[in-house]
């Protein structure tokens, strides 16, 4: 049995500027199906875990990268006969990019063992981790050694900034990263709900267990009436 994708057709079938591309009914084969019909969205989900793994490799590389480019530039670059590197106000910054690094490095090599062993909700977890550790701050601050030269296209710290800004969007934004880790590694309550509709996913307000709903405080006696008589008033 085959499946059929729905969608909607763009005027005269031609992507309009400024609208999402959708695609137009299509009968898939069945030995071409993905996965289950009607499942495309778990299908995706479970491609998510590898991305995850190759986006935190991808940021750790960039900071990796940056870092030791800021590191050589802080050895080799003096002022006054003197590196800059020798100030604490350029190596102490470097030395917290350091620490970051590393346990990042680390949690990625993790992420890709757990990913290899079969245990995609782990690998998910600790690739979250690492690309959270690894962030942008890395290559912003040794764009901030560089001076003036950080931006310039010679150096190569402009593109890897844009890059490294990406990953705390995507493929998983810095805020679901905390709210799985809450959730999973914390082990505490959900702080968001999702529903699958035929439309999509939309979110729903959290009604988890011993969440009390808070009321807006109610108006002293009288108060409405006095309101009322003092706008009667200033009109006539």
């Amino acid at each position: 049995m085959a499946a059929r994708v729905r969608g909607r057709h763009d005027q005269d079938g031609v992507r309009e500027p400024g609208r999402r591309p959708t695609p137009s009914p299509v009968v898939v084969p069945t030995d071409a199906l993905v996965g289950a019909e009607d499942a495309g969205l778990a299908q995706l989900f479970a491609g998510l875990d590898p991305e995850r793994v190759v986006v935190a490799s991808f940021a750790t590389g960039l900071a990796r990268r940056a870092l030791g480019q800021a590191t050589d530039c802080a050895r080799t670059r003096a002022v006054r006969d003197t590196p800059i590197g020798a100030h604490q106000g350029v190596a102490h910054p470097l030395a917290q990019c350091a620490l970051q690094v590393e346990p990042a490095r680390l949690m990625t090599r993790k992420a890709a063992a757990l990913y290899d062993a079969g245990e995609d909700r782990a690998a998910g977890e600790a690739a979250d981790m690492a690309e959270y550790a690894a962030g942008e701050a890395v290559v912003d601050q040794a764009i901030q050694v560089h001076g003036g030269n950080g931006p310039v296209s010679e150096y190569g710290l402009g593109a890897p900034l844009a890059a490294s800004r990406l990953s705390r969007i995507a493929p998983v934004s810095r805020e679901m990263i905390l709210n799985f880790v809450a959730q999973h590694t914390l082990g505490l309550p959900r702080s968001y709900w999702i529903r699958s509709t035929a439309s999509g996913v939309r979110p729903l307000p959290d009604r988890s267990p011993g969440r009390r709903r808070t009321r807006s405080p109610r108006c002293p006696p009288g108060f409405r009436a006095r309101r009322r008589v003092g706008h009667r008033r200033g009109r006539s």
